[in-house]
């Protein structure tokens, strides 16, 4: 006669209900209470109750339910994979990342305790201590830590790594770490993975936080932008800069191959302008001499005034002789004054003025000869390119 074990009835009750669970709410959650006090559980459980239900009971249970909902929900069982620590089940309808940030929004910190698993990496800082000389330093220096004493009190010299992430914390480090005030376990709900519409969120996703996620779109936003700019893919956004782009790369080839268009007018009339400057300033014509002469003449002669004419009483009839009328003689400045104007007003250098007139002329025949020597087929290839992009205007 064989004997059959047969599980008590509770143990199948308990399957069941998480089972029911499973099947009525969409999102499911794995949580672990580890380490979480049950006075701090209490107040979570007070502050979810409204949208979340959070299910205490052991990992054969939740192991049993989840192999019983399998085949009715696509990919339900790597929900298997996340039982860890000391697991409660978690069932809500709201969505799984408005859940985390609730139950991470919950969270206290705490200090450590010998036992406990590091988080991160629990680091001393470097600077003054309210310690006071005396057995402390010791224990500083066992646990590691470089010590010096200014204004009466204990100095740390150099940041110092006490417990590595990962490492279980002992005594002496916890010790260390209550001393300095440092808390680095945080007390509350620790969402380890959630099912929703065939996909499990495992704790790294569900922990970002929405600032997190708003810099990801935006850093991805600037990638797609950048990577449509570069293999010239148009849409909306870009549509702009690649207009842009075409229109400097137009113009640029425009210069660099002397070809005149509305675009490049300006610029090539301007070179022309400053070569002509320049050529003028290589003569070196005094036409600012002339000028001033001018200038200076102009005073002299507004100053000048005509003699005022007396009225002459008339005289008795009496006859007319014929008198010789000599002129005056002019005073001796305004001999020399005009003596100057005629210096000033000598005919210029004509051999100068030939000699720029055909250096102008030659730099003019050159440049012809420079332009009229593109060859005649590439100039045809390259209307046809222009012509084909659509940037060669027709008269």
């Amino acid at each position: 006669m064989t004997y059959q074990a047969k599980a008590a009835q509770y143990k199948k009750d308990a399957v069941k209900a998480l089972s029911m669970h499973m099947q009525e709410y969409p999102v499911v959650g794995l949580v672990n209470v580890e380490n979480l006090p049950s006075r701090q559980l209490q107040v979570l459980r007070a502050k979810l109750r409204k949208d979340v239900l959070l299910a205490m009971t052991k990992k054969g249970f939740i192991n049993r339910a989840i192999n019983s909902v399998k085949d009715s929900k696509k990919n339900f069982e790597k929900l298997s994979e996340s039982i860890t620590g000391m697991p409660a089940v978690l069932f809500t309808k709201q969505n799984p990342f408005k859940v985390s940030a609730i139950i991470q929004a919950s969270k206290s910190k705490a200090p450590a305790k010998p036992g406990q698993v590091a988080p991160y990496d629990l680091i001393i800082p470097a600077g003054p201590t309210s310690f006071t000389p005396g057995p402390i330093i010791s224990e500083l220096g066992a646990a590691g830590l470089k010590t010096g004493v200014e204004n009466g009190k204990i100095t740390i010299k150099q940041d110092a790594v006490i417990v590595r992430e990962g490492e279980v914390i002992d005594n002496k480090a916890a010790d260390i770490l209550a001393k300095f005030n440092i808390e680095p376990m945080e007390i509350g709900l620790d969402l380890v993975a959630a099912y929703e519409d065939g996909l499990v969120y495992g704790r790294d996703i569900l922990s970002v936080s929405k600032k997190q996620y708003i810099k990801m779109i935006q850093a991805a936003a600037s990638d797609s932008l950048g990577l449509s700019v570069e293999i010239a893919y148009p849409t909306k956004e870009n549509i702009e800069r690649l207009v842009a782009t075409a229109y400097n790369t137009a113009k640029n080839f425009a210069l660099n191959q002397d070809i005149l268009s509305d675009v490049v007018l300006e610029k090539e009339i301007g070179e022309a302008s400053r070569a002509a400057e320049s050529i003028a300033k290589s003569a070196n014509i005094d036409t600012a001499t002339e000028t001033k002469g001018e200038v200076k003449e102009k005073p002299k002669e507004e100053k000048k005034k005509e003699p005022e004419k007396k009225e002459v009483p008339a005289a008795p009839d009496v006859e007319e002789e014929e008198v010789e009328t000599k002129p005056e003689p002019k005073p001796e400045q305004e001999v020399k004054a005009e003596e100057k104007k005629e210096e000033k007003k000598k005919e210029p250098d004509l051999s100068q003025a030939e000699k720029l007139s055909r250096e102008f002329e030659d730099e003019i025949a050159a440049e012809k000869k420079r332009r009229n020597s593109i060859d005649a087929s590439e100039a045809e290839k390259l209307a046809k390119q222009l012509k084909k992009k659509g940037t060669l205007r027709k008269e």
